[in-house]
């Protein structure tokens, strides 16, 4: 987000991978559409 004021959209995906007894995997992916704000003088 580099300069942006605010985010107005987040989708957020996931995925989970079988793994042995002990355990599994979570793969995480984020992503949103970061924006600029200004202000409208009227």
């Amino acid at each position: 987000m580099a300069g942006a004021d605010a985010v107005i959209r987040v989708d957020l995906d996931y995925q989970e991978y079988s793994g042995t007894e002990k355990g599994g995997t979570l793969m995480v992916v984020v992503s949103g559409t970061a924006v600029r704000t200004s202000r409208i003088l009227g």
